[in-house]
């Protein structure tokens, strides 16, 4: 089954609900105004610059905002945690 992503503008909703902020306070610290930021939010036309503030201001990865998914890196596996996994040992 193909998982379903939401778009920008229901990811902008549901990380400022996590982040606690009203449409009214997030507009305020990103120095829009409230009508601005709900017409964004409702539509979801974010410029590039926006995307980056709204990422720090709801302290979410811009990839996961952007995308709903978070991009792996080279050398970064799906299953990466932050501790390495010890080596493995083999038995005589």
């Amino acid at each position: 089954m193909k998982k379903v992503i939401a778009p920008i503008n229901e990811r902008i909703r549901m990380y400022r609900n996590a982040a606690g902020y009203t449409q009214e306070a997030a507009a305020e610290v990103l120095g829009m105004k409230k009508n601005t930021y709900a017409h964004m939010e409702r539509y979801g036309n974010p410029t590039p610059a926006l995307i980056l503030k709204l990422a720090q201001l709801y302290n979410v990865d811009v990839n996961i905002l952007l995308s709903g998914q978070k991009q792996h890196t080279k050398t970064e596996s799906p299953n990466t945690s932050d501790k390495p996994e010890p080596p493995t040992r083999f038995s005589d």
